[in-house]
């Protein structure tokens, strides 16, 4: 039930969930180090951060981690 997307750290550990501002399309940044601009917020329901991406930035090659 928790949003489908996520910034983690080194280790995995959810940061921050993070949604799709309209037009934004996540699925291609899943398991790669990115940067992320967009409005912050809270999810109460999970008691985490929530981002809504409006712009993504590729930092790194994807880690197959995830």
């Amino acid at each position: 039930g928790a949003p489908p997307y996520a910034l983690v750290d080194a280790d995995g550990t959810i940061q921050t969930y993070i949604s799709p501002a309209l037009g934004t399309n996540l699925r291609h940044y899943v398991g790669r180090q990115i940067g992320v601009n967009g409005k912050r917020g809270f999810a109460a329901d999970y008691n985490r951060q929530l981002l809504t991406a409006q712009r993504i930035t590729v930092l790194g090659e994807p880690t197959n981690r995830y």
